[in-house]
């Protein structure tokens, strides 16, 4: 369950990931590559430059966004224990 909301850039924000633009409810999946699939195979992949990422809709349009858009990433309490682990580092706080 997605029960915590965090305002990121979306450059950090983990791949594959349920976000919403900061003034929308409209919920799309962060991505950084579309797959075209025809007939079972993969027939086109279509990458995001190194300074952006793609926002998918759930009806499969997709838009681009950079890398320092913020986003509401929605999470949960496991995930964002994982995620705030690797991006501290613990030296810092001793």
């Amino acid at each position: 369950m997605n029960n915590i909301s965090v305002i990121l850039p979306a450059e950090v924000i983990p791949p594959n990931s349920i976000v919403t633009k900061l003034n929308g409810t409209k919920e799309y999946q962060l991505v950084k590559h579309i797959n075209v699939w025809l007939n079972g195979k993969i027939v086109n992949k279509i990458s995001s430059d190194d300074n952006t990422k793609f926002i998918l809709q759930t009806d499969g349009n997709a838009n681009v966004v950079t890398n320092d858009t913020q986003l509401i990433w929605k999470t949960n309490a496991d995930t964002l224990f994982q995620f705030l682990e690797n991006i501290l580092d613990p030296d810092d706080y001793k």
